[in-house]
């Protein structure tokens, strides 16, 4: 079950690449988070009502904890 739904994500993160997007200083973003923290969508690749794009002006480095509970909210959800 685990491979699969980290199938599915690895799936929907490609479709949310647009052409312009800069893989180079996304790969650079993972590269260098910090060893305590977590990479994550801003806008949450599979939101209820909006889809954020897999850009890196879309992630954001968070702690694992609260990488966890935000989920899928919004940010306007999560960070009240």
């Amino acid at each position: 079950k685990n491979r699969a739904r980290a199938a599915r994500y690895r799936a929907k993160k490609l479709q949310r690449v647009p052409p312009w997007a800069d893989l180079k200083a996304i790969d650079e973003f993972y590269e260098n988070c910090p060893s305590n923290l977590t990479v994550d969508h801003y806008y949450p690749l599979n939101g209820e009502i909006v889809s954020g794009l897999h850009v890196v002006e879309n992630l954001q480095y968070l702690s694992l904890k609260d990488n966890s509970s935000k989920r899928n909210k919004m940010p306007e959800d999560f960070y009240e």
